[in-house]
């Protein structure tokens, strides 16, 4: 009786363990919110494929403020997120936004994503999955979803982990973009 006591204890620690690093869980009181990513002073710099098969540079947006926002397309924080970031994209033409899977192998899911949930943003995903990897100018994802504010000239002036109301999508850029 006491060594399958000890059993269950091993098996739920580690089970508990497993699930807070798969499901991006941390013990971190910042695990959303503002992320400690780097931000360096040079322009971030990436390459992606839209859901209309065009590719497009992050050197294109430059000249206005864009957010990036960071999805997997099976995540439900990051559908429901969808839905006040597009009532923030009607609301504030000035800002760019560009949505970017970050999760494996991406396109067909991308695309069905994108046609179920028709956003008022542009949609992309990194063909070569280097996004995912975490090997890019925005080196890695804690989690998704995650928006990152690039200013006009392209570089990261914040980040944002975890399910953002439109309100705090304003205020973010009202801080950082004026």
């Amino acid at each position: 009786m006491g060594r399958r006591l000890i059993g269950l204890a091993l098996a739920a620690t580690l089970l508990s363990s497993l699930a807070g690093s798969a499901c991006g869980g941390t013990e971190d009181e910042h695990a959303y919110g503002r992320s400690t990513a780097h931000r360096g002073p040079s322009p971030v710099d990436l390459e992606v494929r839209t859901t209309d098969g065009a590719y497009i540079t992050l050197a294109e947006l430059r000249g206005r403020p864009t957010i990036l926002y960071l999805f997997a397309t099976f995540d439900g924080v990051s559908q429901a997120a969808v839905t006040p970031l597009s009532r923030f994209v009607r609301h504030h033409p000035e800002v760019q936004v560009l949505a970017i899977a970050a999760q494996p192998n991406p396109g067909p899911f991308t695309e069905a994503w994108t046609a179920a949930l028709a956003p008022p943003f542009v949609v992309a995903w990194d063909p070569e999955d280097q996004v995912t990897l975490g090997t890019t100018d925005l080196g890695s994802i804690e989690a998704v979803p995650t928006y990152v504010f690039l200013d006009a000239r392209g570089i990261e002036v914040e980040r944002y982990v975890g399910f953002a109301s439109q309100n705090q999508l304003e205020g973010i850029t009202r801080r950082v973009f004026e």
